[in-house]
């Protein structure tokens, strides 16, 4: 009983153990393999009756490779269970325990976490509350004591993909949430697990702002919710679910939403790794290396054309498993989601050039999202509701978040 019971304990030593040995089964020797019977059959198409040697070779490389595999599973389950003896009974949360690490884990599930919650519980990252880099449950007493002295006004960080909580926060530039501290908002930081669908993380974001409101220490007068990249479009996914829902108190207390650099039409490099997929896999020695790109994470696929749930693919698109069918050809959706009416919508677009009209201003945007996606409006789709502001920074992706143009137009919007 105490074994099965420790098992169900937080222990990211022990699920990032069973990870690196599922990676290295299924990336490095399915790479190595797929490549190698690519070339050799290659090879073998062009050697006259080379068949006899043809299949002794696929007899003799398939033992091989089983042998390896067989041997990692056996590593990885004697890492796993080491891990599990090591730590006993406790709980394990290393990621935890320094900022680094924690950028760590957000960079991790980023990339490959869209299956964390059902196979690696302990590295998932589900939507949360962080004060000094630890998470904090939306509770009257957890709140009043990681907020001493809150204010009715309060305003709401979400990162982008594989960022943690921590990268607002630099040594070079303005610290947002700083910022509207000194304009009498309390900045709340928030973490998740980016790897997930936009529409999970966005259904998480409508509960937790929801019990935020109800157990903050004094009334919520106003809020306002400020995402970078793709925290811009969790926040709209949230205003979403809470829509859907009818009966919230948080979508009539935000003010204002702050986008920056958030790809609301897509993100020009998702839709230029899915199209370098479909063209790999034109020839034998490129269907290897498609499918190792395509393990990249559902949250990362939803950047392609700012998808804020499954039925923004299309009907039938998304599979049961919610992250299957995304990864061949696509068209781009003729609709797009509104915004909330009641609030003041800033869109802040970035990019790497001092002119806006620069050829590479208009091809790459801030390096990862076009002037045009972050601004909603492509000539073609546009993104409307309640008031729009925009504003054009020469700053690339990340260096908006701590752009002084971004801080004075915040000052001028929260004061």
């Amino acid at each position: 009983m105490a074994a099965a019971t420790s098992h169900t304990l937080h222990n990211d030593v022990r699920d990032l153990t069973a990870l690196a040995g599922h990676h290295a089964e299924a990336t490095v020797v399915a790479v190595t393999q797929g490549l190698h019977r690519a070339i050799a059959s290659r090879v073998f198409r062009y050697v006259p009756g080379s068949l006899p040697v043809r299949v002794a070779h696929d007899a003799v490389s398939s033992v091989v490779y089983g042998s390896v595999r067989l041997g990692l599973r056996g590593l990885t389950a004697a890492g796993v269970t080491v891990a599990g003896v090591v730590t006993s009974d406790r709980e394990v949360r290393w990621f935890d325990t320094s900022p680094g690490h924690s950028r760590a884990a957000s960079i991790l599930h980023g990339v490959i976490g869209d299956r964390f919650a059902s196979d690696h519980p302990s590295l998932d990252l589900p939507v949360s509350i962080r004060v000094d880099g630890r998470t904090r449950p939306a509770t009257p007493e957890t709140l009043a004591e990681g907020f001493p002295d809150p204010s009715s006004r309060v305003a709401v960080f979400l990162h982008g993909l594989t960022e943690s909580d921590c990268c607002w926060d630099n040594d070079e530039g303005v610290v947002l949430p700083d910022v509207v501290a000194e304009l009498g908002w309390t900045p709340v930081r928030l973490r998740y697990g980016s790897g997930r669908a936009i529409g999970t993380n966005g259904a998480e974001l409508d509960a937790l702002l929801e019990d935020l409101v109800d157990a903050w220490p004094v009334p919520v007068t106003e809020l306002t919710l400020i995402g970078h990249s793709m925290g811009g479009l969790i926040i709209r996914s949230g205003a979403r679910c809470a829509t859907a829902a009818g009966d919230r108190r948080w979508p009539d207390l935000v003010r204002h939403t702050v986008s920056i650099g958030t790809p609301h039409l897509g993100s020009w490099l998702e839709r230029a790794a899915n199209a370098g997929t479909r063209l790999l896999r034109r020839i034998p020695e490129g269907e290897v290396i498609a499918q190792v790109i395509d393990t990249r994470a559902r949250g990362i696929k939803d950047l392609r054309y700012g998808a804020l749930s499954d039925e923004c693919w299309g009907e039938g698109v998304v599979h049961e498993d919610g992250i299957g069918g995304l990864d061949g050809y696509i068209p781009e959706p003729d609709t797009i989601i509104p915004l909330p009416d009641q609030a003041t919508h800033h869109q802040i677009a970035g990019r790497l050039t001092r002119s806006p009209h620069h050829p590479v201003a208009k091809v790459i945007g801030d390096s990862l999202v076009t002037a045009s996606s972050a601004l909603g409006d492509d000539g073609r789709r546009v993104l409307a509701g309640g008031q729009v502001e925009k504003l054009e920074v020469a700053a690339g992706h990340f260096r908006m978040m701590r752009d002084p143009a971004v801080a004075d137009h915040l000052r001028r919007w929260l004061a």
